[in-house]
């Protein structure tokens, strides 16, 4: 009959066990694979912010632009510009189409991976395959809900986006 080890005398470890170590073996090269699910997206540098009021009105006083993120004169937006804006953990789109200026979201709402632009002011997600249309609405799941419509404003002829500030769908602003 084979012994028992019952009497065997206590091994103390000295260092990560062996389950750990081979969890920490095969998760170190997913890293790279995880830090990727944003498509590969590089992200433009922070735009400045400048300070003053909050009016959401399409134009405001001289000198007392909206708390918001700046990005860019109006007049460098043509009808079917697209622009990704924002900062790495805060981006959005800025688009014109025949109706105005308008910015959504650029993080999917599946799973909060960034949205690459496509034609025409579409988007999709490299993470899941989500698309969605110039306006942030699904057209293909995994995503159910719409990417948030933002607050934009033009102001000393530039235009401004405040993400604090979500508004329907299908708002513009003229400029």
């Amino acid at each position: 009959m084979p012994e028992s080890n019952h009497d065997a005398p206590a091994v103390e470890a000295l260092g990560p066990s062996r389950r750990v170590m081979l969890c920490t073996l095969v998760a170190a090269p997913t890293l790279p694979a995880l830090a990727a699910c944003g498509g590969g997206v590089s992200y433009p540098d922070p735009i400045v912010e400048t300070g003053g009021g909050d009016d959401a009105a399409a134009e405001t006083a001289p000198g007392s632009c909206p708390a918001a993120t700046n990005v860019g004169a109006a007049t460098s937006f043509a009808v079917g510009a697209y622009k990704r804006a924002g900062s790495s953990q805060d981006p959005f789109i800025v688009g014109r189409d025949a109706g105005g200026l308008y910015a959504f979201s650029a993080l999917c709402t599946h799973q909060y991976c960034t949205v690459s632009l496509r034609s025409a002011g579409a988007s999709s997600c490299g993470c899941h395959g989500a698309t969605f249309d110039a306006n942030g609405r699904v057209t293909r799941g995994p995503a159910s809900s719409p990417l948030p419509n933002y607050q934009t404003t033009i102001c000393e002829g530039n235009v401004f986006v405040d993400t604090s500030q979500e508004v329907p769908i299908g708002t513009r602003v003229q400029g």
